[in-house]
């Protein structure tokens, strides 16, 4: 049997109900999350990233994604083109002090 003590993340997993987080345990700031995320060209007309990105949301906020999302633990969050940029500039910025710092 395994025991799982803390997930890794900013808040509770619905699959994990009874598993804290990392800063209910006072480890504040420690934690890793992955994200997904589309990436394309910024040559590509704004018309047809408006058009993915709701395709997108929309096949992300089904029932069927999101009890299979959910089953993984994984919480789905959308975002505008700008706030996914700034999440990944900063994801970058945290990942390099960890590489350079040890």
């Amino acid at each position: 049997m395994t025991n799982i003590l803390v997930v890794s993340a900013s808040k509770r997993v619905k699959a994990l109900p009874n598993v804290p987080t990392n800063s209910e345990l006072e480890l504040a700031g420690v934690f890793v999350e992955s994200n997904h995320g589309l990436v394309a060209s910024n040559r590509i007309p704004r018309c047809i990233v408006r058009k993915m990105r709701v395709t997108l949301i929309t096949t992300i906020n089904s029932p069927a994604v999101k009890s299979q999302m959910a089953s993984q633990g994984a919480i789905e969050i959308s975002s505008s083109v700008e706030e996914y940029k700034r999440l990944t500039q900063q994801e970058s910025a945290k990942r390099a002090l960890v590489l350079k710092n040890g």
